[in-house]
């Protein structure tokens, strides 16, 4: 049995979920440690270049996705694979760039159909923690009458105070479905928030 948000998944995307990047992703964690000791300056670029919690999170969220999506998230972490390599970290850079081809292959290779996935990290307060968002396209009528259903996506977290958290959105042309799952209740102030 599954615990947490991967227990939350629809079946087809469970195959995704389990996928190690899935839920952390180490080569990078130990990339930062290690730039932070020996390149400081490539460590801040590399911070730079990630999504972090506060006021510019969608951005940089966005802005990680174009690149995974685009097929461009090696160049994302070119300059902090040349810095290890430099303080002779060839084998940590090797991983890094292996960990961002496995991503990409992930996003690009649709699971149960048309979905793809997406592992985001992302920095809070120095801590590398992850959202995971899979994306399932607009659906084409089967028959010239009907509308397309939208675009569906589905995006999870682990939460410190709320526990594994689903956001399950269907966007339509002029509609917004939406419905949040969790394992533990949510109390009454935040439900009607």
């Amino acid at each position: 049995a599954q615990s947490g948000a991967a227990a939350l998944l629809p079946e087809e995307l469970r195959a995704q979920s389990i996928s190690n990047l899935a839920h952390a992703w180490p080569a990078l964690d130990e990339s930062l440690r290690a730039l932070a000791a020996l390149d400081p300056k490539a460590a801040t670029g590399m911070v730079a270049s990630l999504p972090t919690t506060g006021p510019l999170l969608l951005t940089g969220v966005a802005a990680f996705l174009s690149t995974l999506f685009g097929g461009r998230l090696h160049p994302f972490f070119a300059e902090s694979q040349r810095a290890l390599e430099r303080h002779g970290q060839l084998a940590l850079s090797q991983r890094l760039g292996g960990d961002a081809g496995e991503l990409m292959r992930i996003a690009g290779d649709p699971a149960g159909g048309e979905w793809r996935a997406a592992f985001v990290p992302v920095l809070d307060q120095g801590v590398l923690s992850q959202v995971r968002l899979y994306l399932h396209g607009p659906r084409q009528p089967k028959n010239g009458k009907e509308k397309p259903a939208g675009t569906r996506f589905l995006v999870e977290a682990e939460l410190t105070r709320l526990g594994a958290l689903q956001i399950d959105g269907l966007v339509h042309a002029s509609r917004f479905d939406l419905i949040i799952r969790t394992t533990r209740a949510l109390d009454a102030e935040l439900q009607s928030d």
